[in-house]
């Protein structure tokens, strides 16, 4: 197996194949993704069972971005290349990608959570075993990491447990990379500052020293940086931004029924009813 290894001067990573590109130490969408799995041994099925979770993503979390403004798809790509760099199995990548299904995706409702419908549409797409990691990973305590001694709560887990884990961490350390909480809100800022050296007593509990390493490189990168004044874009959450065509949908309901009626007058003639300021192009 080609491993990936790091360039610590450049940040990047290189191959060990001759001619290949460097990628960034972890992905930051779908190709970048690809390309890492390809890179460390994944043949094409485990490309497709990806890229058919991508794909589903994609519909997931259309128009969501973190509070730093980042698009949310970025997130979960980076999340799953943590994984993929250390060594997971492809279920555990595939639940990494989807692991904010059911509390920060758009199910088309309205309204976020676990219900049986999701459960099992989310398993259609990337498998009962990786689907039962996402859910593990949206209903764990992870509050007794605080309130109990980490390895005691470590070793009580069953692999389900230890998996969901590895993908906070994941989660934890691909959120915290590039100083990247100091461009969110303070609130989250703060939450992540707390819980950045559990997560990294968390990782050598379960014997990922490279995990804490960077966990603890992160935290001190970001507590020694100072957060930039307000920035376009900087939420204090996870927020949704649905581009104008979507926003815009009922008023363009009502263009396309004051067109209809406009046709239908005795004598109409002249350009289409104009609702937002110029004339109608798209179809919404």
């Amino acid at each position: 197996m080609n491993l990936i290894t790091t360039n610590c001067r450049s940040g990047k990573l290189r191959c060990p194949d001759k001619g290949a590109a460097p990628l960034y130490r972890y992905a930051q969408n779908n190709v970048q993704l690809y390309e890492q799995m390809r890179r460390t041994g994944h043949g094409d099925e485990d490309l497709r069972h990806l890229a058919t979770a991508y794909d589903f993503a994609l519909k997931l979390f259309a128009g969501r971005y973190r509070g730093s403004g980042k698009p949310f798809l970025d997130h979960l790509v980076g999340t799953a290349s943590v994984l993929v760099q250390h060594g997971a199995a492809l279920p555990t990548v595939l639940a990494g990608l989807m692991h904010a299904a059911y509390r920060h995706a758009e199910w088309g409702t309205g309204r976020r959570g676990i219900t049986q419908a999701r459960r099992d549409g989310l398993s259609a797409v990337i498998g009962r075993e990786a689907e039962a990691l996402v859910f593990r990973y949206d209903t764990f305590d992870w509050d007794r990491l605080k309130r109990e001694p980490i390895p005691e709560v470590i070793a009580g887990m069953d692999e389900i447990g230890r998996q969901a884990t590895l993908m906070h961490l994941a989660n934890d350390l691909e959120e915290s990379v590039d100083r990247a909480l100091l461009y969110c809100g303070p609130e989250i800022l703060d939450e992540h500052v707390e819980w950045l050296p559990y997560w990294a007593e968390t990782a050598k509990a379960m014997g990922l020293p490279e995990i804490a390493e960077e966990l603890q490189a992160a935290l001190r990168d970001t507590t020694a940086g100072a957060p930039p004044e307000y920035l376009p874009g900087q939420r204090r959450w996870p927020h949704t931004l649905a581009p104008l065509s979507h926003s815009m949908r009922f008023l363009y309901f009502l263009l396309r029924v004051a067109n209809a009626v406009q046709r239908r007058l005795p004598g109409a003639a002249g350009a289409p009813v104009n609702l937002v300021g110029h004339r109608h192009r798209h179809r919404p």
